[in-house]
């Protein structure tokens, strides 16, 4: 299977200098490749910067740090982007986002993201946990946290506001849109350790195996793996995925489960900046058994890779409602040591479907359409009589 090179490459944004056209210094140097108007830029902008700071240590009234001026002239060069997905991590933020690959942190269990219209947007409450719990649903704004208001340009201190220490508690004022019409709600949560089990699986009725898959980390194909092959050893002749309320994660861990699924075929192609196609292949061995897949408004990145690669390629029936719309991708530059001086995450290529289709923004339409129930207390095999979604997946794979 091919790889999309070497470097850590996220597919979605997990709970928030290289590469920019100046550095921040006495001596200007060019950057390779810049035009004499961009020079003329890079120039103007530190001759701005020097300004501005000689003008705060002159005159500004209150206390500061001088690194928090720095950190904050790199937050917001990529804050300029207007794209909620690449930012600047110090190095504890840093530090925090390479633990949330490994599917342990502390915290209310919420992927978020900054919206379109710049609120904190819920992309999925992380199954079992303090969130998922107390009704969190894909799409319901995070407008305050303890009474302190938050944009979705300020993720990252809504994030570390969220986290704290296991067994206390947190207030969030949620905003959701029911029947055209604007609730806002105060959610109160306790904060727990969240190991995340990214892969559950279970014998259903009928010798049918059904595998939920809640975010893509390290250790979710072999995961995946294990769990397909017991499953397949007490029986299971046919198979339910659920990427339902899957945010995404891992892009190589996602490539990994796909190459499990197909036989000798496409899972994604990259385009970058430049049009450059890079395209992600299956080798000729898999698993052979029937399959539906179940995915929703939470099922994002990574998830939506994968169910793009199993309908285009004809390997899966999908059921459910139509998925979160995000089809870009990131990649992850370290700066220091093993990031000891922090990084940034950067946009860096749209994905496309085996069949072309651009996703971002629109997401994927299951081939069945199922809604779930407002107030079901949940979903999944132990939930299965409110779960029309599951019980639509069970009909479907029982006839294939």
């Amino acid at each position: 299977m091919k790889k999309f090179g070497k470097a850590l490459i996220l597919v979605l944004l997990l709970v928030a200098v290289g590469g920019g056209g100046f550095i921040l210094g006495n001596n200007m140097q060019a950057v390779p490749g810049a035009s004499t108007e961009e020079q003329a830029a890079d120039r103007r902008i530190l001759k701005n910067i020097n300004l501005y700071r000689e003008a705060i240590q002159s005159d500004y009234l209150f206390p500061y740090k001088k690194e928090d001026l720095e950190t904050g002239i790199y937050k917001g060069l990529f804050w300029g982007l207007k794209d909620p997905y690449s930012e600047y991590y110090t190095a504890e933020e840093y530090k925090r986002l390479m633990e949330d690959t490994t599917g342990k942190f502390a915290g209310v269990g919420l992927v978020i993201t900054a919206g379109e219209d710049n609120l904190i947007t819920v992309v999925s409450p992380i199954a079992n946990t303090p969130a998922a719990k107390a009704g969190l649903k894909a799409g319901d704004k995070i407008v305050e946290v303890d009474g302190q208001a938050y944009a979705g340009k300020e993720l990252q201190e809504a994030t570390e506001h969220m986290r704290g220490k296991p067994k206390t508690s947190v207030e969030l004022t949620v905003q959701r849109v029911i029947n055209g019409k604007t609730q806002t709600s105060h959610v109160k949560l306790v904060r727990e350790m969240i190991e995340v089990d990214t892969v559950i699986g279970k014998l259903m009725p009928d010798n049918i195996g059904y595998l939920q898959i809640s975010s893509f980390e390290q250790v979710t194909a072999q995961d995946f793996k294990k769990e397909w092959e017991a499953l397949e050893k007490q029986g299971a002749k046919k198979f339910i995925i659920d990427l339902r309320n899957n945010p995404g994660g891992l892009l190589t861990s996602c490539e990994e489960i796909a190459d499990a699924l197909l036989g000798k075929a496409t899972i994604v192609t990259t385009v970058d900046n430049k049009g450059k196609k890079d395209a992600s292949t299956s080798d000729e061995a898999q698993y052979k058994e029937p399959l539906v897949v179940l995915a929703n408004g939470g099922s994002a990145s990574a998830s939506e890779i994968l169910l793009g690669a199993l309908r285009d390629n004809k390997r899966a029936k999908s059921v459910g409602e139509k998925t979160f719309g995000k089809g870009i991708v990131q990649q992850i530059y370290p700066l220091g040591e093993n990031g000891k001086d922090g990084g940034f995450k950067l946009t860096m290529a749209e994905y496309l479907t085996p069949n072309g289709e651009k996703i971002h923004g629109k997401g994927i339409t299951p081939d069945i359409v199922v809604k779930a129930p407002e107030q079901a207390k949940g979903m999944g095999p132990d939930f299965l009589k409110e779960d029309p979604q599951l019980q639509r997946a069970l009909q479907e794979v029982k006839g294939l």
